[in-house]
């Protein structure tokens, strides 16, 4: 489990953060922003990302688009373990009541 002091702020601008950003500028589920949540979902597969459910308590992620960036420890277990020593991106994709579905992928840069 991650605290909220290890959550960092997403500031990475690439082809992931401009669909983030599309989205989070349509306030409602219309069929365009329905359309760029495809869209994202879509280039994480293509780059590769790890998809997973984990809690709000676990990764501090609530809405769909909200994204951050971890450092996963080196002794991490579980999910994320395949992922020590390493600078990732997490995004949630799906929100339902407790859970959330996340997806990870290791980033280059902050």
């Amino acid at each position: 489990m991650f605290t909220l002091d290890d959550k960092i702020d997403d500031t990475i601008k690439d082809d992931i953060s401009v669909l983030i950003k599309a989205m989070s500028d349509i306030p409602s589920w219309v069929k365009e922003k329905h359309k760029l949540h495809q869209e994202l979902i879509s280039l994480l597969k293509k780059k590769k990302y790890m998809q997973f459910v984990g809690h709000t308590r676990s990764y501090h992620l609530t809405g769909i688009g909200d994204s951050c960036l971890y450092q996963v420890p080196l002794n991490r277990r579980g999910k994320l373990s395949v992922f020590r020593g390493k600078l990732i991106r997490v995004i949630c994709i799906s929100s339902g009541r407790y859970d959330r579905e996340l997806m990870a992928g290791v980033v280059k840069h902050i």
